[in-house]
């Protein structure tokens, strides 16, 4: 005879051992409703303030991705019926790290490294209308001093704990500097002619060389090593002297290996699955893309090449193409990636005497001269020039660390036969 009682699960507090939080299950002679689910996001990994989730029964997702603010419940108010011998979990699935609004990036062009740091940018709010001139009016450079040459070919900044790196690539090696330019890492050599490489957010860097083959490199910062990753098909990874870019955005590689390539490789970077994505090509010489947030959460890959009259952009929430138009650059770096991101969404590509600019939050390109303003010197012509530094907003694939709060009540039915 089948009984029906109320039932509530009182509020209990689950650490994620295995990336999901176990919240209700039933046995071989059990069914249960539920009529009202709750959930509190305890805790998350250092400076994350929102974690995207879902939940599923018997491993089968039952929403799309939702956002949980720290500190905030949330209320699950559909009714979930749970069949007899079921787990029901609610899963996180990345955690959205919101970085300060802070212009600081080191500039690596072949004799010089400067820190490129923007004043007012930490006290700015998130949300606030930035322009080009806002930014140029409160940026300050100094030199820092790099052991031997300065030179890379692609560069990035990485967080570890609450201190900023500054990595660069060059000649198949990766150097990771403290602020001060002093050498903090320096990696094993990567595979020959390697000129691109990304940080995910968390511990891994990855590589891909320019030669056309299906081995994909990713570096280990806590121990230093160098996994060789198998790619379902081949590809060549960022050029030398046309390159283009590689880039990491949630949880994907974004490489193109040249500027006049016309497919950006798009590979799952647990999967290793390549999309591709058609592009227009970006004429000789690429002077670099990199990966924005605009001021409505839109995230975009920019990419502007020489004496074009556009710049590439990629809607990254549905791989929608677009351009924008722009003035004309005379030249742009042969070697390296000089897209800067000045704030959320607006980009510029600075070479020589020249600089354009790129904001997406208003659709609009433009061109400056006179880069001194910015960097303190003009750009070596045909260098090999890059520029480092942390996305102002970016997901985070770690979920370590998650604490939830949850509470759950609806109907139990018991002496149910079991299917």
């Amino acid at each position: 005879m089948d009984r029906l009682k109320e039932f509530s699960n009182t509020q209990k507090t689950l650490t994620s051992t295995d990336n999901d939080f176990l919240v209700i299950t039933t046995g071989t002679t059990e069914t249960k409703l539920i009529k009202q689910l709750e959930f509190r996001v305890d805790e998350l990994q250092k400076d994350v303030t929102e974690a995207n989730y879902n939940y599923s029964l018997n491993g089968i997702s039952l929403s799309p991705d939702q956002t949980a603010t720290l500190g905030t419940t949330v209320e699950i108010t559909k009714d979930i019926f749970i069949d007899t011998d079921s787990e029901f979990k609610i899963t996180p699935t990345t955690q959205l790290v919101t970085l300060p609004l802070t212009l600081k990036g080191m500039l690596f062009n072949d004799n010089h490294a400067r820190l490129i740091t923007d004043s007012s940018s930490e006290t700015r709010a998130l949300d606030t209308e930035v322009t080009y001139s806002t930014v140029e009016s409160n940026i300050t450079n100094s030199v820092i001093t790099i052991s031997g040459v300065a030179r890379a070919s692609s560069a990035f900044a990485i967080k570890i704990e609450d201190v900023v790196y500054y990595a660069r690539v060059y000649a198949n090696a990766l150097y990771i500097h403290k602020e001060d330019g002093t050498l903090f890492q320096e990696s094993p050599s990567f595979a020959t002619a390697t000129q691109g490489m990304c940080w995910d957010g968390d511990n891994y860097i990855y590589a891909k060389a320019s030669t056309n083959n299906t081995v994909l490199q990713r570096y280990n910062i806590s121990t230093n090593t160098i996994d060789n990753l198998a790619l379902v098909s081949n590809l060549a990874g960022q050029g030398a002297n046309q390159g283009s870019f590689t880039l990491h955005y949630n949880n994907h590689l974004y490489i193109k290996d040249k500027a006049n390539s016309v497919v950006i490789h798009k590979i799952n970077i647990f999967t290793l699955a390549i999309s591709y994505i058609t592009v227009p090509s970006q004429g000789t010489y690429s002077a670099g893309a990199t990966i924005t947030v605009a001021r409505d959460g839109t995230p975009y890959l920019v990419e502007y090449g020489a004496a074009q009259t556009s710049a590439m952009v990629l809607n990254l929430t549905d791989d929608s193409l677009s351009t924008i138009p722009t003035p004309s650059m005379s030249v742009s770096s042969e070697y390296g990636n000089i897209a800067i991101e000045l704030a959320k969404g607006i980009v510029a590509f600075a070479y020589g005497s020249e600089r354009i600019v790129v904001d997406l939050n208003i659709s609009t390109g433009y061109k400056e001269t006179n880069n001194l303003a910015i960097f303190g010197f003009n750009f070596v012509t045909g260098g090999t020039v890059s520029f480092a530094q942390l996305p102002t907003d970016f997901p985070n694939t770690s979920i370590a660390n998650v604490k939830v709060t949850t509470y759950a009540f609806g109907v139990l039915t018991t002496g149910v036969a079991s299917v």
